[in-house]
Order: structure tokens, then C-alpha cells, then sequence
């Protein structure tokens, strides 16, 4: 206490001392600013900062909390008078609930389309940067141009479009005078009909030509036909088709046209500067290109491809490699391979179009060439070209057809320099050939050198050799050529293919007929490439295609196919092709030529059942050769299954030898199993007719004769865990109409036994 009142006194006698601006402050003051420099402290060991900057801090977030104070000051007294406003016009009794409900969905609507058009407007300003449109303001692309839209956009501008408009009204105005001053001229001359001989006229203006009498005609019948308002416009479509421009009716076609217009287009879209560009590119690429460059080569093709115009890489490309491989010099196996490694990679992972037009001209090139004029000794281009179309086949790129297509073409005007041509190919195609169709290939080389034993150059020594080494590949494959190499570049293009999320594309399908034929029937492997010539002569080679099938066969069989019910030349055919075989396989292959498609497929099912039930006892032919059908794909299960049930529903329209053979059929399809037990699920076992119950007991009996383990296969699916909640009423209906009609039936104890089996 003593101290307390020590410490007070001391306190009260205290005189405040000045602080450092001279100004006095008392101890409570003082103490306040302590307290508050002790807290500043606390705040900057907790920040990391020293205790100035956290003073500054402080003193800066004040003057910005003002500010704030005085905005929102500012925007409370403006939301004030804009409240008082909108109470003034609009009172809240005056507003109903669903004008209120319909104001706040206006609002929504409003943002939404607010924040979709600065969506639109970022994207519009994205893709305009990216394609550099921004940095060509004052010129249209040359692009827009060469497509005609230079005119369209310089209508969407908002200036041009009312300068355009102007000049359009001052045009019809100009026109329009011309027209009154034309008629006022008339009305005064008198009637234009009327001639006036009295004044003299220069002979020059008394002689027309005909050219120019020729267009006064053509003007007169066109002013005829649309005073009549028959008047037919005729322009060309984009194709170059003559076309009338009301009905859009094809009027003229001219194939020519078609590829004059696009020469033209073509001359006009790619300048020189863009070809010299692009080839000088390509060419640099491709004389640098090794195994290891492969995948970067790729990579630079597939952006110039993506950036310049798609013709003029496919036409560089094309001259550079047929350069390089139609030299006089022999060119190393290794690099051909390179080559066409490389258009395998563009084929699987840029784009089809590019080997496609490849293949077309090299091989048009290297069948024409060959035929048309031989080939000097010393010129190894045949050679190169040869090696390069076996490896066309062994990277992928064309089918084995096309290798083939060659072959035959060349073994048919056979000469020294065609049969060397026709071993260089099979020799460096050799093993994957065997791998694939092995048989095909040695008939090609016993119908080439067959063709050389008549032929006239066959003494001479140097054909000898080439028929010998041609002859050796039909037992052994070729040892100067090295087909590691060609494995291990497909291996590392399966690759890179795999690891570009891709995989290798389907191989080119054209035939070689359809190669040289392309200018005539059109490029069906290019969408959009195809057409078909309207002319009598095409008309009367389809026509004599039809009829050249049914021709070939005797009037008898045709009769007899007429008669059992075959009435479109389809069904003629396939009957008369089933009639004529020896045997399943031949009748199958035979079948498999016709290469239907779709629903004609279906057709192959409908005549070979018809048959089956036609014959006067049961024949096993028809349905072992429909069994064929089932291997060969397995569209064709469903087609049988269907055929079953469509003949199930009208069992009562066939004989008493059809309703036999009909259950004998659905009895060999069962135990050959082409089709499993669920191909009886159509049959209602509650509401059978005298019919149906006839041929379910034929089947039932001829099951009954079969094996116990045959049977056992065939019901299997009736107990497995995954069918046998599908085919629960099949077992039920089957077990419960084999209790009352056959129940001695070998059938009805071997479903017993299952059943207890599994119990």
C-alpha cells in the first residue's frame, strides 16, 4: 500500500515532457502509443516485416478505406435517386405477379445472351489471330478471293454495305432512264417495225456476217421464249455440267469439262512462288531423309500438308520420288526401302490421299511405259520401279490384288524385259506373299512360264536364266534379298503408329483396271471422285453384264428355275449356280464370286431353303452349304435363323415331303451345330397347329435317334447360368409337350437327367 500511494504521488508530481516535435503529451497518451507500438510489433514478428513497413502499411489502408467510404458513400446516394425514380414510375401495386415473374426471366435471358456474345466475340478474336487475319486488314486473303467471297464480305461491312447499296439504286437509276429515253425515241420515230427505204445505208451495215446473224437469232428466240415465260437459263454447275438453272436438270455432260474447270481452278489457286516454295521443301526433306530422320521427314510433311495447298504436295512429291527411282542407276535396296516407309507413315497417319494419287501414277506410268516401248540393258529404272511396287504390297499400302493385276498384265504380251519385270517383283514380294495366299502365287508363276514356252524370245540364254530363277521361287525364296529389314521397318512403323494413339490403315483397294480406267469411270476410292458416264454405249454394257450371267446357263435349268418359284434374275442365278456344282466347295466358291452385298446376301439363304424343301428326300447338301456360309461370317447365323422362322410360320402351306424335309433340316442344323436350341424359342407350345405339331414330332423323333453326348451339346444352353433365364419358357413349354406326347422319348430323359443334375 505504502508503494501504491509512493508510486501515485510520484505520478501527480510528474511534469509531461515534450516529445520530439515539441508538442506535449500526457502519460495516457504515451501509454496508448505504447500499446499500440507493441501490437505494430506483434504484427510484423508475425508478417517477417520490420516494423516501419507495417506502419506504412497501416497508414495506406486507411487512406484507401476512405476512399472506399466516400465511393460507396457516392453509389448509396445514386442507388437513393434511382430507387426514388423507379417508385416514382413504376409503384409495386402496379405489377403483378407474373409481369414481375416474366421481368426476372427477361433479365436472365439478357445475361445469358450477354455472356454467350463475349464468348463469341473471344472465340471471333482467337481464331482471327490464329489465322492472321487481324495483320491483313487493308487486303482481302487470297484465299476468299480464289473461292469467290471477296464480294461477300466486303457486303458484311456496315460502310461498305450502304456504299454497295448506293451504287446499286444509282446503276437501276441509269438503267431506268436509258430504258424511257430508249421508248420515248420509239414513240416518236414512229412504229420500230415500219422501214425506211428512202435513206441510204452503207454497205457495211447492209451485210451482216453470220456470226452476227447467228446471235441476232438466238437473241430473238431467247426474247420469244420469255415473252412466253418458257424460257429455259442454262449454266454450269460446280462440276462444268450444263444444268437448267430453274429445275437444277441435267442437261449436257461433259467429262472433259468437268476437268478443264478444275485445271483452271487449280492455275489460279497455287501460284509458282507456293510450288517453287513447296518443292523446294519436299526436295530438301526427302535428300535427307534416312532411318533416322524418318519420323521428323513425317512430322515436316504433315505440317506442310496441314498449311499448303494439298495438290501441290501430292503432285512434289510424286515427281521428286518417281525422279529419284526412274534414274538410269541401280538405287540401293535400303533406300527404296526408306522411300516407301515413309509413305506408309504418311499413309497410317496423315492422309490416304496422298499414297492414293502416288499409286495412281506410278503404277499408270510403269504399265504404259513398259508397253509402249522397251527398255535399253543398261537402264536399271525398270529395276527400281519393280522393287518399289513389291514394297508398295509388303509396307501396306496396296493389297496383294494389285500385285497380282500386274502380273497378269504383263504376262499377257510377254517379253524379255515384262518376265524380268514379273520375277523382280515376286522375288522381293516373295515372303509375305507365301504368308498370305501362297497357292495364288505359284499359279501365277506356272501361267507366266507357260506363257514363255510359246513365246518366240524363249531360245535366247538370257530368258532362260530369268524363266529358271522364276521357276525356284516355287520352292524356295530368294537369298540376295534381305527381308529382316523390311520386318524390322514395319515393326517400328507398327510403332510409332501405336504411339500416336492410331494404328495402321486399311490398304489401298483399287484394282489396276480401275487405275488406267479413272479418267473414264472416276476415283471411287476419293469421295466424291466417282461418276458414271450417261451414254448409250455404258447403257448397253450394263445391260449385256446382266444378261451375260444368265446366258451361260441351258434354257432347261432356266426353265425349271421359273418354275420352282425363282422370278428375279438373282434367285435365277443362284439357282442355276447351285444346280451346276459338283460339290459344296465348288458351289460355295461359286456363290462367293457373285460378291453380294446387303440384302442380296439374303437371297443366297431363301434359294438354298427352297431347294432343300423341294427335293423329294431330304439332301444334306443345302444345309452343310449353309453351314459354309455361317464359318464364313456370321451375319449369315442370323440370316438362317430368320429363314427358319419365316418358313415355321407358313409350315401349313408346304407338302407332306416339305414338312418332312423341313424337320430333318432344323434336325441337321441342330447336330452340325450351325444353330444352338435357342432356334426353337419362336415356337408357341400352347397354341400349336396340326402342322407344326407334325413337324415337331418328325424332329423330335429324329433327335431321339441321335447320341446321348450330341444331345447333351445340344441342350447344354438350357442350364447355363448366363442363357437359361432367356430360355426358361422354351425348357418349360419343350419338357411339359414331350410329357404328353412323347413321353418314352430319349429326349424328355436326357432333359431329366440335367435337371437333376443340377439339383
Amino acid at each position: 500500500m505504502r508503494r501504491r500511494r509512493a508510486v501515485r504521488s510520484s505520478e501527480a508530481t510528474t511534469v509531461p515532457q515534450p516529445n520530439s516535435n515539441g508538442i506535449g503529451k500526457s502519460r495516457k497518451a504515451e501509454r496508448k502509443m505504447t500499446r499500440k507500438l507493441k501490437k505494430l510489433g506483434r504484427v510484423a514478428y508475425a508478417k517477417h516485416k520490420s516494423v516501419e513497413e507495417v506502419i506504412r502499411e497501416k497508414f495506406a489502408s486507411k487512406k484507401s478505406k476512405k476512399k472506399k467510404k466516400r465511393q460507396n458513400e457516392e453509389s448509396d446516394e445514386e442507388m437513393q435517386e434511382l430507387k426514388k425514380k423507379k417508385q416514382e414510375s413504376d409503384s409495386e401495386d402496379d405489377i403483378s405477379y407474373e409481369e414481375y415473374l416474366q421481368q426476372v426471366k427477361d433479365k436472365k435471358k439478357q445475361v445469358s445472351m450477354d455472356g454467350m456474345n463475349k464468348e463469341d466475340d473471344l472465340a471471333i478474336h482467337r481464331y482471327s489471330r490464329l489465322l492472321g487475319l487481324q495483320k491483313r486488314k487493308a487486303k482481302i486473303p487470297k484465299v476468299f478471293k480464289n473461292d469467290g467471297l471477296d464480294a461477300l464480305l466486303e457486303f458484311c461491312d456496315a460502310e461498305n454495305r450502304d456504299e454497295l447499296v448506293a451504287m446499286e439504286k444509282e446503276i437501276e437509276d441509269e438503267h431506268f432512264k436509258e430504258e424511257e429515253e430508249n421508248s420515248g425515241g420509239e414513240e416518236n420515230g414512229g412504229d420500230p417495225d415500219d422501214i425506211n427505204l428512202s435513206e441510204g445505208s452503207s454497205g457495211e451495215d447492209e451485210e451482216l456476217s453470220d456470226e452476227d446473224f447467228e446471235d441476232e437469232a438466238s437473241s430473238s428466240e431467247q426474247d420469244s421464249d420469255g415473252e412466253n415465260g418458257n424460257k429455259e437459263e442454262v449454266v454450269e454447275d460446280i462440276y462444268g455440267r450444263k444444268i437448267n438453272k430453274k429445275t437444277r436438270e441435267l442437261i449436257d455432260f461433259n467429262p472433259q469439262a468437268a476437268r478443264q474447270k478444275l485445271a483452271e481452278l487449280e492455275s489460279k489457286g497455287d501460284s509458282d512462288e507456293t510450288k517453287l516454295r513447296v518443292d523446294r521443301n519436299l526436295t530438301g526433306l526427302i535428300n535427307r531423309l534416312t532411318e533416322s530422320t524418318l519420323v521428323k521427314t513425317k512430322q515436316a510433311i504433315e505440317e506442310l500438308w496441314r498449311t499448303e495447298s494439298k495438290n501441290v504436295i501430292k503432285q512434289s512429291l510424286y515427281r521428286i520420288l518417281s525422279k529419284i527411282i526412274g534414274s538410269s542407276f541401280r538405287v540401293q535396296n535400303q533406300l527404296i526401302y526408306v522411300y516407301t516407309a515413309l509413305l506408309s507413315l504418311l499413309h497410317s497417319t496423315v492422309d490416304q490421299e496422298i499414297t492414293a494419287y502416288f499409286v495412281e501414277y506410278f503404277i499408270c506410268d510403269l504399265v504404259k511405259s513398259l508397253e509402249n516401248e522397251g527398255l535399253s540393258e543398261d537402264d536399271k529404272s525398270k529395276d527400281n520401279k519393280a522393287i518399289f511396287l513389291a514394297n508398295l504390297w509388303n509396307f501396306k499400302i496396296t493389297g496383294f490384288p494389285m500385285v497380282f493385276d500386274v502380273v497378269d498384265r504383263f504376262a499377257k504380251n510377254l517379253n524379255i524385259d515384262k518376265l524380268q519385270m514379273i520375277l523382280t517383283i515376286l522375288s522381293h514380294c516373295y515372303k509375305s506373299l507365301k504368308k498370305k495366299c501362297a497357292q495364288q502365287m505359284q499359279d501365277r508363276i506356272t501361267q507366266v512360264l507357260s506363257g514363255y514356252e510359246k513365246a518366240p524370245f524363249s531360245e535366247i540364254p538370257r530368258s532362260k536364266f530369268i524363266a529358271e530363277q522364276l521357276g525356284a521361287l516355287r520352292k524356295q525364296q530368294p537369298v540376295s534379298i534381305d527381308f529382316d529389314e523390311i520386318e524390322r521397318l514395319n515393326k517400328m512403323i507398327l510403332a510409332i503408329c501405336k504411339r500416336g494413339k492410331g494404328g495402321l490403315e486399311k490398304e489401298l483397294g483399287m484394282s489396276l483396271d480401275d487405275l488406267l480406267m479413272a479418267e473414264e469411270r472416276g476415283r471411287w476410292w476419293i469421295v466424291g471422285s466417282a461418276f458414271r458416264l450417261p451414254t448409250d454405249s455404258y447403257n448397253e454394257i450394263s445391260q449385256k453384264s446382266q444378261n451375260k450371267s444368265l446366258t451361260q446357263f441351258p434354257p432347261e435349268m432356266l426353265q425349271l428355275a421359273e418354275k420352282v418359284g425363282m422370278k428375279t434374275e438373282l434367285r435365277k442365278q443362284i439357282f442355276c449356280l447351285i444346280g451346276n456344282s459338283e460339290d459344296e466347295d465348288e458351289a460355295f466358291e461359286r456363290l462367293i464370286r457373285l460378291s453380294l452385298k446387303g440384302q442380296q446376301e439374303r437371297e443366297l439363304v431363301y434359294v438354298l431353303m427352297a431347294m432343300s424343301l423341294r427335293e423329294k428326300k431330304f439332301n444334306p447338301f443345302y444345309p452343310d452349304l449353309m453351314g459354309r456360309f455361317c464359318n464364313y461370317n456370321r451375319r449369315f447365323n442370323l440370316t438362317v435363323q430368320f429363314a427358319v422362322w419365316d418358313r415355321w410360320k407358313e409350315v401349313g402351306a408346304l407338302s407332306v415331303k416339305g414338312q418332312a424335309n423341313f424337320a430333318a433340316l432344323i434336325h441337321y442344323l441342330l447336330v452340325k451345330e450351325v444353330q444352338p436350341i435357342s432356334l426353337l424359342k419362336v415356337v408357341d407350345w400352347g397354341l400349336l397347329t396340326k402342322t407344326q405339331s407334325v413337324v415337331l414330332l418328325k424332329l423330335f423323333q429324329l433327335l431321339g435317334e441321335t447320341p446321348k453326348n450330341v444331345l447333351k451339346k445340344i441342350f447344354a444352353p438350357l442350364f447355363d447360368e448366363k442363357k437359361a433365364s432367356k430360355l426358361t419358357l422354351l425348357f418349360e413349354g419343350m419338357r411339359v409337350w414331350l410329357s404328353i406326347h412323347l413321353k418314352t422319348s430319349p429326349v424328355l430323359q436326357i432333359l431329366d437327367v440335367l435337371v437333376t443334375g443340377l439339383q
